[in-house]
């Protein structure tokens, strides 16, 4: 990504005064990216926004990543078991990958982060989690995990 692209979402996540967390993601591993601890520092101090990696964990067995991960001080670190490899990804989510890797939210390339968060897929989604409908089969397993009344 363009550092001009990150320094615009960056601008644009102040435009969004619900949001309370921001999840960086790099293709299912963040971790991969040399700047990802500056991008973490950024949501921490230009957003006032909660920061959160998720990753597949395999880099955290480096004593330096993990310092570096530390001093970073995202809000949140999730391991995900998610794959990348569309059998796995199929099996672990039931959801299709191919349906997955092409759907399109939006492109902040193109479209504003705030038509993005406020359109109509993402606040459709948001009512029906807020009302305990939850669509997507993953969303339905976290649910019930957590006891989220299914």
């Amino acid at each position: 990504m363009a550092d001009s692209t990150w320094d615009m979402i960056i601008k644009s996540i102040n435009d969004l005064p619900s949001l309370v967390y921001v999840t960086i993601t790099q293709n299912n591993e963040p971790l991969m990216d040399p700047s990802i601890y500056n991008k973490i520092r950024d949501v921490n101090r230009k957003t006032g926004k909660k920061s959160i990696i998720i990753t597949n964990g395999k880099a955290l067995v480096d004593a330096k990543t993990r310092a570096s991960l530390v001093d970073a001080a995202p809000s949140r670190v999730d391991i995900s078991l998610i794959s990348g490899n569309k059998e796995e990804y199929e099996t672990i989510t039931g959801l299709s990958f191919s349906r997955t890797i092409n759907t399109i939210l939006g492109n902040v390339n193109f479209t504003p982060l705030r038509e993005i968060y406020y359109g109509k897929v993402l606040s459709e989604f948001r009512k029906e989690m807020s009302q305990g409908i939850y669509s997507l089969s993953m969303c339905k397993t976290c649910a019930k995990e957590f006891g989220y009344g299914i």
